[in-house]
């Protein structure tokens, strides 16, 4: 029986099986390392543990029957890309805004210290490390 996977020519299925084994293994110890729960950390990521994960599938299944997953998962990573830029772009754009549209609302009243002067009603709402860093000289 011919291989599902033998019309793949990428770097990805090229290589041998220990090496990639290895690849993966590397990876996950170095994800399952990392102390934080951040979304800058799996936002990034998570497009390639996808990928790997289409990689495994198109081992087990044709490539005709998962061709519609993986057109679904491209038009999914430029979604995410063209939401991202227009997010990034309107944060560019805001001016004074800014605080009001920027992340979860955690230093909202740092970045409106910082960027509108505003006088918070509890001075231990900003964060005086973060407002340093926002307002430092050059």
């Amino acid at each position: 029986m011919p291989d599902p996977a033998s019309d793949v020519h990428s770097p990805w299925t090229s290589v041998s099986v220990a090496s990639n084994s290895l690849a993966h293994t590397t990876e996950w110890g170095e994800l399952t390392a990392y102390p934080w729960c951040d979304a800058r950390l799996w936002l990034p990521v998570s497009p390639v543990l996808i990928g790997h994960v289409l990689i495994g599938l198109r081992r087990i299944f044709p490539a005709s029957l998962l061709q519609p997953v993986i057109l679904a998962y491209y038009a999914l990573c430029c979604l995410h890309g063209v939401v991202a830029l227009a997010y990034s772009t309107c944060l560019t754009f805001a001016g004074a805004w800014f605080p009001d549209l920027y992340g979860g609302g955690c230093l909202r009243t740092t970045y409106r210290t910082a960027f509108r002067g505003e006088m918070p009603n509890n001075v231990n709402d900003v964060d005086q490390d973060a407002l340093y860093i926002i307002v430092a000289p050059l």
